[in-house]
């Protein structure tokens, strides 16, 4: 997911505005150009890593849950008449 979020056109721009400024002597009215396109780029970059971790967080309640549910199976079926001498240790 990582590579989703960093694969895309803000990293570019953010490269490209980092290059430029460091490669030449750009005057004052180009260097806050360049430092508006980045801010723009980096809002954006942000608000795909904050929508990405969402889906991450939404994505571990899920199996969290299916866990639990996972788990009282294991549990009923330890204290079923079928088994008896089956104790689980965790």
């Amino acid at each position: 997911m990582v590579r989703v979020v960093l694969d895309t056109e803000e990293v570019d721009v953010l490269d490209r505005v980092r290059s430029e400024l460091h490669s030449g002597d750009p005057s004052p009215g180009r260097q806050r150009e360049l430092i508006e396109e980045a801010v723009a780029a980096n809002d954006q970059l942000l608000a795909r890593l904050d929508d990405t971790l969402a889906h991450i967080d939404a994505f571990r309640a899920e199996r969290r849950s299916v866990a639990a549910r996972l788990e009282d199976r294991l549990r009923a079926l330890d204290g079923h008449p079928e088994n008896p001498e089956k104790v689980r240790s965790r």
